[in-house]
């Protein structure tokens, strides 16, 4: 897409008429154009995101997204191969402040947008990770880097997968805790895939529930632990058709994680949802006010000398 037609877009988005375009001057679509170029543009290009379609499974029905599971390792075969091919290369894309907490033993940290730069890498096999619950955001650059050339896999569930196998991790442990942590953008961006599994811990499904999260599973936590975990354990086996799973844990609230937390160790990719759906529907409010802002925008015009 090129800034033409983004720019084509962003005028149908605030409805400029073309009568009103025709009497911006020069400078001011020039700074439309400018704007729609850094906004739009650029941080696509740096995530290696520009003109690539999603990667998504052809198979999947309409109406849900699904990754390909050809871009994906799990984090027990990173483990096995780590152990015996010497030229893997475990690529962490976390900010580096995050890297520098904890880490993979032996991984290198390098931002995303930056790996395509990294020719000489093109002889190893690599592996992009990050914390664990954006995987569609590494699935597009995964795509990107084999289009130039580069032998790469990402491993699906990220550090919190690596985690779940009690793969070896340096650094601050308490810090770690965060990695099985969602926050309410970060799901957002992520609720309608389907390697998604969604389970509402709370004792009853609220009106918001039903509303937020219509295909939660509602599994409560009142039931005790062992209840819960086996309770899951049946969920998952059940979805086992589908090659990647992801479990999303959520209250009213966000309170009470750290027992689940417990129960379901070792069952793979869980996250939980912060501050639960009252956090989420804030969110969802503020995302919707500012939407409503952007459509009030309107260009201010001066006064052509014809009309004047």
């Amino acid at each position: 897409m090129n800034i033409r037609s983004l720019v084509l877009i962003v005028r149908n988005k605030i409805k400029v008429s073309d009568t009103i375009w025709s009497v911006v001057s020069a400078g001011e679509r020039c700074l439309l154009y400018l704007g729609v170029f850094f906004v739009c543009v650029v941080p696509q290009a740096l995530a290696g995101e520009t003109a690539l379609p999603l990667p998504l499974n052809p198979a999947e029905p309409p109406g849900r997204s699904a990754l390909n599971p050809e871009l994906f390792v799990t984090a027990t075969h990173v483990r096995a191969q780590s152990a015996t091919h010497k030229k893997l290369l475990l690529i962490d894309v976390r900010h580096h402040s995050a890297f520098e907490k904890f880490r993979i033993p032996g991984s290198i940290n390098i931002p995303i947008f930056a790996v395509k730069t990294k020719t000489m890498f093109k002889s190893n096999p690599l592996v992009l990770f990050n914390s664990g619950g954006r995987n569609t955001a590494l699935a597009k650059a995964c795509m990107a880097l084999r289009n130039k050339g580069f032998d790469v896999s990402v491993m699906f569930g990220g550090l919190a997968a690596w985690r779940s196998i009690q793969g070896p991790i340096q650094g601050d442990f308490f810090a770690q805790k965060a990695l099985n942590t969602m926050g309410a953008s970060e799901w957002f961006g992520e609720k309608d895939y389907s390697h998604w599994i969604v389970v509402n811990a709370a004792d009853v499904v609220s009106d918001q529930a039903k509303h937020l999260v219509p295909n939660a599973r509602h599994v409560p936590w009142t039931d005790g632990p062992e209840q819960f975990r086996h309770r899951l354990s049946k969920i998952f086996k059940a979805e086992k058709t589908t090659p990647l799973l992801s479990l999303l844990v959520l209250n009213e609230t966000g309170q009470g994680y750290d027992g689940m937390e417990k129960a379901l160790a070792g069952m793979g990719p869980v996250f939980f949802l912060k501050d639960g759906l009252d956090g989420y529907s804030v969110f969802l409010k503020q995302q919707a006010l500012i939407r409503e802002q952007d459509t009030s925008k309107t260009i201010s015009t001066r006064k052509c000398k014809t009309c004047s």
